[in-house]
């Protein structure tokens, strides 16, 4: 599990605009809940990395790698997530702080707004199932059938292997781009 970091801080300054997904041992992270890993990528997947950050009890980066990273994020003029609230608060954690420039996406917001005539479930998966078909999310079950398999119990990501926790954020970084574009077209022209 090793970082290249300086390839990693190459595709964070390089990138105007990144897709970033934060995978944790779980939802609290002001409570003692930590991140795995952060997978970042830029809208149409050209570029892709998952980082790990905290995997199956082993730290991996040092804080002085984190603070590098965390402080590269906070100058990428835009970022987008899903459920970017939840993620942010994990970066914080990391020492991510944004910059008063940066832009944030989130498609719960977006889902929100071109759904505005009814309550829609605006869960990843559930806005990927409707709007793209089932066969996007298949990634989850395949990633609850490995944990299962590897007997860990459990929502959070404190003990799942590096592979099978690099595959899932992989999955969900994917899921995030292709939402984002298909509500992005739908609901940004509308608001500008």
């Amino acid at each position: 599990m090793k970082v290249n970091l300086p390839e990693v801080l190459r595709g964070i300054k390089g990138s105007p605009s990144l897709i970033v997904d934060v995978e944790t041992s779980g939802l609290h992270p002001f409570a003692g809940d930590f991140t795995c890993c952060i997978g970042l990528a830029t809208p149409g997947l050209k570029w892709e990395e998952v980082i790990p950050v905290r995997v199956a009890g082993e730290r991996c980066l040092t804080d002085k790698e984190l603070k590098r990273i965390t402080g590269a994020l906070s100058n990428v003029p835009e970022l987008i997530g899903h459920n970017l609230k939840s993620d942010l608060h994990h970066l914080a954690r990391l020492g991510y702080w944004p910059s008063d420039a940066q832009v944030l996406r989130d498609n719960i917001v977006l889902g929100r707004l071109s759904e505005h005539r009814r309550h829609p479930e605006l869960g990843l998966k559930e806005l990927g199932e409707h709007h793209l078909g089932p066969e996007v999310v298949t990634y989850e079950e395949t990633f609850k059938e490995k944990k299962r398999l590897l007997k860990i119990r459990g929502k959070g990501n404190a003990e799942t292997p590096w592979q099978v926790l690099r595959e899932y954020n992989l999955g969900d970084l994917r899921l995030t781009d292709w939402v984002y574009t298909l509500l992005g077209c739908i609901v940004l022209p509308v608001m500008k």
